[in-house]
């Protein structure tokens, strides 16, 4: 019984002693198509305020009000303020962090985003649905989402790597067009 016992935890316990940390989160892929089919609303967006607090399921999250800038799809227009909910956040000494959920740092974003069951906007595909816009440069680039997120696709019954809708910053131009395309593409 002992050496049945012994055997077990030592089952348990080496492979878990050997185990890297993991530094992102495993998720599906979405190409341009994916994105603006499963976002109802699309927008460029400016952050105006970060809130963590606890919700009613004792998680931490961060309700991030932005201020609708271009209007691509749904309900908001330009001037317009929305509100996603992220989850992680501090409250007080207590902080949560999930990987691949979006953290809004910068100020301006390209946001592709769903309704949650709780009927609070999410970005779609986690940080996958969040991509900078970065105007240093006179002409504004829209810097690739999914940070945090390890992006897989299947291929012959098996996860492989995947590649982001986005792979390098892009002219803002270039991706509204692509954006727009596909919007009218499904008759929007």
């Amino acid at each position: 019984m002992i050496v049945r016992f012994l055997r077990l935890a030592c089952l348990i316990l080496i492979p878990t002693a050997l185990s890297e940390t993991a530094l992102a989160t495993l998720i599906q892929v979405m190409d341009w198509e994916d994105l603006v089919e499963r976002s109802p609303m699309i927008v460029v967006a400016e952050v105006q305020s970060r809130d963590a607090h606890w919700d009613d399921r004792s998680r931490i999250v961060t309700d991030v009000t932005l201020q609708v800038t271009q209007h691509l799809r749904g309900a908001t227009a330009a001037g317009g303020m929305i509100q996603v909910r992220c989850l992680g956040g501090s409250v007080g000494d207590v902080a949560m962090h999930v990987e691949g959920e979006p953290s809004f740092e910068a100020s301006e974003y390209l946001l592709f985003a769903y309704r949650d069951s709780e009927n609070h906007w999410r970005t779609t595909g986690m940080s996958q649905g969040v991509m900078e816009i970065d105007r240093r440069s006179g002409e504004p680039f829209v810097i690739p989402g999914g940070g945090g997120l390890a992006l897989t696709q299947r291929v012959g019954g098996r996860l492989a790597p995947a590649q982001a809708a986005l792979t390098k910053p892009t002219p803002m131009r270039e991706v509204l067009t692509r954006v727009r395309s596909s919007i009218s593409r499904e008759g929007d």
